[in-house]
């Protein structure tokens, strides 16, 4: 594919997760795609989505600001700032921020073949809690 046609999959597969767009969301991943990074090791497209819909359960008011987009014809990389309010506790972090408003910025990287997302890896950074 493209380097713009990449970039387009990557950003619409980010758009659909924060749209809960679940259906769109699917058909944007291969059936045997991968994530790895920030803890997690998610095997199959299935899976891929019920993790975005938990992230929809463990935080209200997601919001997503697309910060940069690059690609090639294999790969593309988004970089994003997401922000919304923790419903229930979050992996890792205290209960202490059920309630509070949580900003984080991460980086995806993207493997794509014929048109569906193989691979994602994720790299972040700590989120910001007020």
């Amino acid at each position: 594919m493209s380097a713009s046609a990449n970039a387009r999959i990557a950003r619409e597969s980010l758009e659909a997760a924060f749209a809960s767009d679940w259906k769109r969301l699917r058909e944007i991943y291969a059936d045997d795609a991968t994530m790895v990074g920030g803890g997690l090791d998610i095997r199959g497209a299935d899976e891929m989505v019920s993790l975005w819909r938990g992230c929809h359960e463990e935080e209200r008011g997601l919001r997503l600001e697309i910060l940069n987009v690059v690609a090639d014809e294999e790969m593309a990389v988004v970089e994003f700032r997401h922000k919304g309010v923790v419903n229930q506790p979050l992996p890792g972090m205290p209960e202490a921020l059920v309630g509070k408003r949580l900003e984080a910025t991460e980086v995806h990287l993207f493997r794509i073949q014929d048109g569906k997302i193989t691979a994602v890896t994720i790299y972040g950074a700590s989120p910001t809690i007020s």
